[in-house]
C-alpha cells in the first residue's frame, strides 16, 4: 500500500464546486468520451472514461485534471468558516 501524497486531492464533488467558484484556477483539462455503466456485473452507475480513445465513443466530456491544492484548500476553509 502506497501512502497518499499531500499534493493530490481526489474529492470529485468538492473539486467540481471549486471549479464553479474559481474556474480560472483550473490548470489542466482533458476532453474524453465518458459513459455511465448501467449493465455491469461488478458496478452500476460508475463513470467509465475512454482514456486511450480506442472505444470509438463520442468525445463529449471535459475532465478536470489539475487544480492548485492551495487554492482548493483555501476555498474549503472559506466555505467552512
Amino acid at each position: 500500500v502506497r501512502p497518499r501524497s499531500a499534493s493530490v486531492m481526489s474529492d470529485a464533488d468538492a473539486l467540481a464546486m471549486a471549479v464553479v467558484l474559481d474556474p480560472a484556477a483550473a490548470e489542466a483539462w482533458e476532453t474524453r468520451a465518458v459513459k455511465i455503466e448501467l449493465d455491469g456485473a461488478l458496478t452500476r452507475g460508475m463513470s467509465v472514461v475512454d482514456w486511450s480513445q480506442r472505444m470509438g465513443w463520442r468525445v463529449q466530456s471535459r475532465i478536470l485534471m489539475r487544480y492548485p491544492l492551495a487554492r482548493f484548500a483555501g476555498l474549503i476553509r472559506q466555505a467552512l468558516a
